[in-house]
């Protein structure tokens, strides 16, 4: 070849050269000529190899196939380890799945794509240059039955780990590790035949060595029947031991299941008990019951006596039961000997707070786990000899507190997949899907997939399942949980229809829904069983009392009309005051006085009252007291250890807030300019140090991982609304990153240069390549992040990248590996040498210039929108709206006037901390059918309003109302489409002002937190976001801290919080820095009523502060009449209306309800007739709301706004109690639930 060096010799005259001076040098001493004589050859010099040629391709071939198989595997533990880490797996089990049936289902799936794979790639191999001449069914074999083992394999893995994440990755590392292997088979000459039959115990060693085996044949006649007894490890060696890897692995993956969770021992499968389950199916409790007497410790005061009619209708018994959680050292009892019965014919509520143990109950009940003493019976059976057997999924619906969906699954699918689990007739499921598809109203989206659904829509979906088949055992973990109002009004509507004759029993943190919903109420608190009963007794036994709330008028004298309640009612209480708005705490003991009192009211409107309205007290209120009676009673509280070693702590609620106010109107200079800049710079630099010393991963694809992270958890639009600015987050993150590149890159070269791996070169361009690869890799990750929001898929996207990227190394480094071991010819072609050498700079070059160019254009339109809202100058980019509200509320038509009022008056006193003038956000939609015009969805339709300094405005509605697109508006997340917004200390040119972002504090829905970040550090961090001085910072965390009682939590990591914690430390920091307006999405979501109450307390006492506003959103009704001082309802984007609680109640409220409870000796059906009669006469158009066979000793009535004067009312009430001796009684005012709903 003209190209190779060593032709050059011959080409280029030196050879002739050469032979004329050899010629000339041996005429000189032989005195001879020898030019005739004389004849030229060139022959190539052989080079001796290390390696034999033909073994090479055997190892290479034979380990590509095995990696071949490794995605598969991957993906196939991710899938089954997903379904047991959610839990999917334990719940279908108990709802009747059998485990033969999951390991079947998943394995017939894969056995189908295995024998396709298998068909596709020996088709391949034999009919090319591959494997000619070989047997397609003999590859066919081999590659089949190393698909079947690759999925029993993974199988046997899936319960080994809990992580799915993390089962992947070993699998992927053992699958590689196992199949490398087989190399020494390859490369050892007389290798051990033992130890290959020991070797192909593992899959991909046994495949990998069968592959080479199949190379090596390629000599002969190739792989076929004939030969597989034939060669240095005959093929039929790994054929027989991938039969055995299979059932071997398949036994392992079953006995690992039934093992490693724990509850069985190692050798259960030798018990008797196991081979002889005794089956036993329900009997009616009037056979097993008979002779007892009511479940409930007669006499006691914390459990109310049933009535006659449920003696004897125990469905479920639970006696002394106890959990024990072993935790490395600490031992958990999560359950301290509960006992109490649930009745057929009643819906029974689980109340407690988080970690009191409801949910263990359930999972005890459900027969997910076994209790560690006591024991629990469903009609007379134990759990545990149901829970295995074919009962459970006739007689009990489930619905745990996580939700039982697959994201690919259609609504309409889950629930045909469920009915078939649950045993239905194949001929009965369409009727039964159609039936709880049109009870929980989700037909109009029976076709979308689950993970398009919202919560809500979740919840509902995971009670449609636990309802399939009419189950005769309802348990319910927190049903409603992130549904709106109307959903939740239509599940509790579904469950009181299917109340008779059956058993319900829920767990639920909705105070008002165990109200309306329960029968009995059941509270749990640290475990033990605080009290049992209906409503009416826990309220008359545990409660506060009534509320008495008056919406008043501007002229109102507060302190005159506290006065006259306290003149009345000596032991009345100011509960809350604001200038729309008062509401007083009245005591049970005082209930002969309310008349006296309401009469005085009635007849003095020179007081400014406008309307008035009283309730008795909620169950939330019986429950804190509740649960401040189980404080008092453990030993060693924690609070009351904090109050005794903290002197900011030792005072009552009433201190609390003094706290809290003196936290919020706490005010401290600022920095601004440059020097925030560098303070941002700083802290961004420190936050990302910080994660990553504590993050595990930060060493293996840290700069991928890492920057995706803040998109993840939502944290990048809380800092922006803190005031951080671009430049100074992405300059902070690469003061990190870059010399931590260098770092690494010192220590390998200084590791290489030691031990002589390479050597010094003096190659300009190989230095610049080096130095600026760390930039160009770091810059591009940047970039790279802004594609994803979800580390999972970062993860996968990288490891695609890695392949294709490490192939073409692989490609280069092979054809380096060829020049150096084999010579010869490819030694003639010395291009690939020269495109070796070239390749790695120009490729890297051309990289740090494209990846730089790349960031700079994707900054600059990432970041053009926010730098748009931070800039000083700029104006906001709004359209005119297409269409003015009609038929709008009257209160909604004066708030639009005020609103006009404030953005065109220039001398008033006071103006709105926020004003928002017809917003409206308007989505391009997708085009239907053929048609070429895009159907535009309107997510807000002109809303005006605006919030008070010193008010609290919520925003209500149902799930796609508008709220959460109201909020991501005002937090500048997205632009309106028409309409203006403006915040703070704005001017007359209705523009905000030179920075609005620092009158702002945000809440989100979603916890804006780093999981390995302690929560002082969180504090700290945005302290200096927002530009305080260092100086100041830790006096302010000291304030919020004792304010908050946060005091023994400051050094625990974010992920290791409790929701409750959570919440408290987002609202935490959005009320760093004084902002003059708070935007709170949910503040108290996730919270059990203990931490609601506190979240609720704080909210209250922040915004005393005449100077701060609040907007605040919320599913739960009780949530904004504590916090709110007026509300505005929304739905489907549009504003129905404004107004105070009271205002609301008295508009659009349903009148009262009324709740009487009679003696036990006086329910005959005479005297309830009366005593309806009776209340006819007061409320002559009262209805029932509902019916009462299944309480007797209670009647529920409805009635509408009454004509007479509250006082009337009462005297009236209090005649009729003495007149018909009954019990007890209930008169309150509609809630705002039913307003909103």
């Amino acid at each position: 070849s003209v190209n190779c060096r060593a032709a050059n010799y011959w080409y280029s005259g030196f050879i002739r050269l050469q032979s004329l001076i050899d010629a000339a040098i041996i005429q000189m001493q032989t005195k001879r000529s020898v030019w005739s004589e004389m004849d030229l050859k060139v022959v190539m010099m052989g080079q001796p190899g290390s390696v034999e040629v033909q073994k090479f391709p055997h190892a290479l071939i034979s380990i590509y196939l095995v990696l071949a198989f490794t995605p598969f595997v991957t993906f196939l533990i991710v899938n089954v380890a997903a379904e047991k880490e959610h839990r999917l797996k334990d719940t279908m089990t108990m709802m009747g799945l059998y485990d033969t049936a999951f390991w079947m289902s998943w394995g017939l799936l894969y056995a189908a794509l295995v024998t396709m794979m298998s068909i596709l790639m020996s088709i391949i191999a034999t009919y090319t240059a591959l494997f000619p001449n070989s047997d397609f069914f003999v590859i066919f074999s081999l590659i089949f039955l190393y698909g079947i083992s690759s999925i029993f394999f993974s199988f046997m893995l899936t319960p080994l780990f809990k992580k799915p994440k993390f089962a992947s990755t070993v699998g992927s590392m053992l699958t590689v590790v196992f199949g490398c292997l087989s190399l020494f088979t390859v490369l050892m000459k007389d290798f051990p035949q033992p130890l290959v039959w020991l070797l192909c115990l593992l899959s991909p060693s046994a495949f990998s060595i069968g592959i080479a085996q199949v190379t090596h044949t390629l000599r002969g006649d190739g792989a076929v029947f004939s030969s597989l007894a034939h060669g240095p490890h005959p093929l039929y060696v790994p054929l027989i031991m991938l039969v055995l890897d299979c059932f071997l692995y398949l036994m392992l993956a079953v006995y690992l299941d039934q093992v490693l969770p724990g509850e069985r021992s190692l050798v259960y499968f030798l018990k008797p008990s196991y081979w002889s389950k005794r089956k036993k199916r329900y009997v009616e409790v009037s056979s097993v019951y008979d002779a007892e007497v009511n479940g409930a410790p007669v006499g006691e005061e914390s459990v109310e006596p049933v009535s006659p009619e449920f003696r004897g209708k125990e469905a479920i018994r639970i006696s002394n039961i106890r959990k024990v959680y072993k935790e490395k050292d600490n031992v958990v009892e999560a359950l301290r000997g509960l006992t109490f019965d649930i009745y057929e014919g009643q819906i029974t509520a689980l109340l407690g707070h988080s970690g009191a143990g409801k949910s263990t109950l359930m999972n005890i009940l459900c027969g997910i786990c076994p209790p560690t003493n006591g024991s629990a019976t469903i009609y007379g059976s134990p759990v545990a000899e149901i829970a295995d057997g074919s009962e459970m999924k006739q007689l009990v619906g489930i619905c745990p507190q996580f939700n039982i969906i697959f994201d690919v699954l259609t609504v309409e699918e889950h629930l045909r997949i469920f009915a078939a689990i649950k045993g239905i007739p194949p001929a009965d499921i369409d009727a039964e899907v159609t039936k709880v598809l049109k009870d929980l109203d989700l037909e109009k989206i029976m076709n979308a997939q689950a993970k398009n659904l919202s919560g809500g829509q979740k919840r509902k979906l995971s009670v449609g399942i636990a309802i399939l088949g009419d189950p005769k055992i309802l348990l319910l973990d927190e049903p409603t949980a992130g549904m709106d109002p109307c959903s939740r009004h239509q599940v509790w509507s579904l469950l009181k229809s299917r109340r008779a004759g059956r058993v319900t029993v829920l767990s639920t943190h909705y105070m008002d829904e165990a109200d309306i919903l329960a029968d009995r109420k059941a509270v749990i608190s640290q475990g033990q069983l605080k009290c049992v009963g209906s409503s009416l007794y826990l309220k008359t036994k545990c409660g506060v009392g009534y509320h008495l709330r008056m919406s008043i008028n501007n002229g109102c004298e507060a302190e005159k009309i506290t006065s006259l309640v306290k003149q009345h009612v000596p032991k009345a209480k100011l509960s809350r005051q604001h200038e729309a708005e008062l509401t007083f705490t009245l005591p049970f003991e005082s209930m002969d006085t309310f008349p006296g009192l309401f009469s005085h009211l009635d007849c003095q409107p020179d007081l400014g009252i406008i309307n008035y309205g009283v309730s008795m007290t909620t169950l939330e209120d019986v429950f804190l007291r509740l649960e401040a009676e189980a404080e008092v009673d453990q030993a060693g509280d924690v609070f009351n250890r904090e109050q005794a070693e903290d002197e900011c702590d030792n005072a009552s609620l009433d201190d609390t807030d003094q706290r809290l106010l003196a936290f919020s109107e706490n005010k401290s200079d600022v920095v601004s300019g440059h020097a925030l800049w560098r303070q941002q710079f700083s802290t961004v630099a420190w936050l990302h140090m910080l994660n990553m010393r504590r993050e595990r991963k930060a060493f293996s694809q840290y700069s991928i991982y890492l920057p995706v992270v803040p998109l993840q958890i939502k944290c990048r639009s809380t800092l922006r609304i803190s005031g951080l600015v671009p430049s100074a987050y992405w300059c902070g993150q690469a003061a990190v990153d870059i010399p931590f590149y260098y770092l690494i890159l010192s220590c390998m070269t200084t590791i290489l240069f030691s031990f002589h791996i390479i050597i010094i070169r003096s190659s300009p361009f190989q230095v610049l390549c080096t130095v600026g690869f760390g930039p160009a890799i770091i810059l591009f990750t940047y970039v790279f992040s802004f594609g994803f929001t979800r580390v999972c898929v970062v993860s996968a996207s990288l490891v695609l990248l890695s392949f294709l990227n490490e192939n073409c190394i692989l490609l280069l480094f092979l054809l380096r590996w060829l020049e150096i071991h084999y010579g010869g010819r490819t030694m003639k072609n010395d291009q690939f040498c020269r495109l070796q050498h070239q390749y790695s700079f120009i490729s890297m070059f051309c990289r740090f210039a494209f990846q730089g160019f790349v960031l700079l254009r994707h900054r600059l339109d990432v970041f053009d929108l926010n730098l748009h809202r931070i800039s000083p100058n700029s104006k906001p980019k709004v359209e005119k709206n297409p269409e003015e509200g009609l038929n709008e509320d009257e209160d909604v038509q004066m708030e639009k006037a005020r609103v006009k009022e404030a953005l065109t008056c220039q001398s008033c006193e006071e103006k709105p901390a926020v004003v928002v003038s017809n917003l409206r956000k308007q989505y391009k939609g997708r085009r239907e059918g053929f048609s070429l015009n895009k159907k535009r969805k309107v997510a807000t339709k002109n809303i005006s309003f605006c919030v008070r300094k010193g008010e609290v405005l919520g925003l209500l509605g149902p799930n796609g109302a508008g709220k959460s697109t109201v909020m991501h508006m005002l937090a500048g997340d997205t632009d309106p489409t028409a309409g203006q917004v403006l915040m703070g200390d704005y001017g007359t040119e209705l523009r905000p002002a030179d920075n609005p972002l620092e009158h702002v504090g945000y809440c989100p829905q979603v916890n804006p937190l780093w999981p390995r970040i302690t929560l002082q550090e969180h504090l700290e961090i945005y302290a200096a976001i927002k530009g305080l001085r260092g100086q100041d910072v830790p006096g302010i965390i000291r304030r919020v801290v004792n304010a908050l009682e946060l005091k023994e939590h400051l050094n625990k990591q974010a992920k290791s919080l409790s929701a409750g914690l959570k919440r408290k430390l987002c609202f935490a920091l959005s009320m760093i820095g004084n902002p003059q307006i708070v935007l709170l999405d949910e503040p108290s979501s996730g919270m059990d009523p203990k931490s609601k109450q506190r979240m609720w307390r704080a909210i209250r006492a922040a915004f005393k502060n005449r100077q701060r506003g609040a907007i605040l959103t919320t599913h739960y009704m009780e949530e904004a009449e504590a916090v709110c001082d007026r509300v505005a309802i929304m739905v489907s984007g549009q504003l129905r209306c404004i107004g105070s609680i009271q205002h609301l109640k008295g508009k659009y409220g349903q009148g009262y309800s009324l709740e009487v409870k009679l003696r036990e000796e006086l329910t005959g059906l005479q005297q309830v007739a009366l005593l309806h009669k009776e209340i006819l006469r007061i409320f002559p158009h009262a209805a029932r709301q509902e019916s009462h066979s299944h309480r007797p000793t209670h009647t529920h009535t409805h009635t509408p706004p009454p004509t007479h004067p509250t006082s009337f009312i009462f005297v009236s009430l209090s005649s009729a109690k003495q007149t018909f001796n009954f019990e007890e009684y209930n008169f309150s005012q509609s809630t705002l639930e039913q307003v909103g709903g």
